[in-house]
């Protein structure tokens, strides 16, 4: 059994990486329930008490990672905030699942926004501590080590340009749902920051940098998920698709995740 770490900025992350390594790891591969990830070796990463810190807001989501299991692969998928909080957290992690040692392939998965891909991975490498900072984590972002503990840092879009995991999803949109795509283009166009968006509260997300993409992400998916969360819609729609990976820049992420599985190149299972 091969064990894999992914530590990932947000859930919109963690939903598209569950639907990629479905892809990968074929449609028998089940997530877990929280008893059964309690009984298995990713337990240490359940809180073990609530609030899980002092600091824990009512609004916070509780920290559960999502485990997927297959014949060959564990796949632990955790939401660990941007930076600082994500380096932090893999630290943390690391620390609890001390008994799976070097066994442990570790894969992170990190936006952009207005740097180069190459100084946000450095910067996310250089702000490791207890140890991870001296593991070998590749040059450039995107690769993967060869091992025989494989390691790596993926920067969304596609680990050269600025931007955010957004700019990917939503051209995956444009494929999949063409018309819903377009309303929902032309109704965030349509925005006015000041007729429509008058508080300064109200429109500090959506002129912030990508909020205009991340509101039509949220657009497209209230249609297909209304009342739901955008990532519960990435999670169950058809964002991502055999189409999609092979048309987009999905296609760099899973590569990226193969390799961290180990296959690189293997074929999609049925």
């Amino acid at each position: 059994m091969d064990y894999v770490y992914l530590g990932l900025e947000g859930p919109h992350d963690r939903a598209v990486c569950y639907r990629l390594l479905r892809e990968r790891l074929g449609k028998r591969a089940r997530l877990e329930t929280v008893q059964q990830v309690q009984d298995s070796v990713w337990a240490p990463l359940l809180p073990d008490r609530y609030p899980p810190r002092a600091s824990f807001s009512v609004e916070d989501p509780v920290p559960v990672p999502w485990v997927m299991e297959s014949a060959t692969h564990s796949v632990a998928l955790q939401v660990c905030g941007g930076l600082p909080s994500l380096t932090q957290r893999v630290a943390e992690d690391m620390k609890a699942l001390w008994s799976l040692a070097s066994a442990l392939h570790i894969g992170l998965l990190v936006d952009a926004d207005e740097q180069a891909a190459a100084d946000r991975h450095s910067d996310v490498v250089q702000s490791f501590v207890d140890g991870l900072e001296t593991l070998p984590w590749p040059a450039s972002p995107g690769e993967v080590g060869p091992g025989p503990r494989r390691l790596g840092c993926f920067v969304s879009p596609d680990n050269a340009n600025t931007g955010t995991f957004e700019d990917v999803l939503l051209k995956c949109a444009e494929i999949e749902y063409g018309g819903l795509y377009a309303k929902a283009d032309a109704y965030i166009a349509g925005v006015s920051v000041v007729d429509d968006l008058p508080q300064k509260r109200d429109r500090e997300e959506f002129t912030a940098f990508a909020g205009d993409k991340k509101a039509r992400c949220a657009a497209v998916g209230a249609v297909l998920r209304p009342g739901a969360t955008v990532h519960t819609s990435y999670a169950r729609n058809h964002w991502v698709t055999p189409d999609t990976i092979a048309r987009t820049r999905l296609a760099l992420l899973d590569h990226f995740l193969g390799a961290l599985l180990g296959a690189p190149h293997a074929p999609h299972p049925s």
